[in-house]
């Protein structure tokens, strides 16, 4: 079985940033909000964390004007100085530039918006400093993948009989079984792609 297809079927079996962030890519309404307040509080910050410690992770929030969707953002808290980060779900096997995620300037914060369908079931990780390199390409695929995370924000993990961990996100409440329709995407929040996520019952 090649890499690749090990790499998908962990995935789909359970699921460098730009310097700034441009103002018309930021859908999220608490990801503004942190932008706007931290430049005029130095606590910003911490609070954003702090409240996510509470709430947990990925943010959901309503999509106005179509009750089916959900606007997902995944956010990864910086521990040291990163490049780039990457948010690794069964659609960056479509196109890995699907996860690169963005920082927020001047904090420790990275993040990705998606459009979702509100029943949407994947499973996801996180590749602090990831390569980026297109997965059909990649002849250390194994190696890359051990340097995945976990999402220490969200409390859903699912393990595989090999011990290998990853992150649930579950808009219709937890579920054992989960499938993604990789050909189902539409677009994305950049303007690309909306990636709809197929279900499992």
């Amino acid at each position: 079985m090649s890499l690749i297809v090990a790499a998908f079927m962990l995935l789909s079996s359970a699921g460098p940033a730009q310097g700034a962030v441009p103002q018309d890519s930021i859908a999220s309404v608490a990801i503004r909000n942190l932008i706007r307040d931290a430049a005029r509080d130095s606590t910003a910050v911490l609070r954003f964390w702090q409240e996510l410690e509470r709430t947990g992770t990925p943010l959901v929030e309503a999509n106005p004007g179509d009750s089916t969707v959900r606007l997902v953002t995944f956010v990864w808290k910086e521990t040291e100085p990163l490049d780039k980060v990457a948010v690794i779900t069964p659609h960056s096997l479509i196109d890995v530039e699907l996860g690169r995620m963005r920082h927020v300037p001047g904090t420790d914060v990275w993040y990705r918006s998606y459009l979702m369908r509100s029943d949407a079931r994947m499973v996801y990780r996180f590749g602090p400093d990831d390569n980026m390199v297109p997965f059909t390409r990649d002849r250390n695929l194994i190696e890359r993948m051990n340097g995945w995370q976990l999402d220490p924000l969200n409390a859903q993990a699912w393990t595989f009989g090999d011990g290998t961990r990853v992150s649930v996100l579950s808009l219709a409440g937890p579920s054992a079984h989960m499938m993604v329709d990789p050909q189902s995407a539409a677009r994305d929040l950049d303007g690309r792609r909306r990636v709809r996520w197929a279900h499992g019952h």
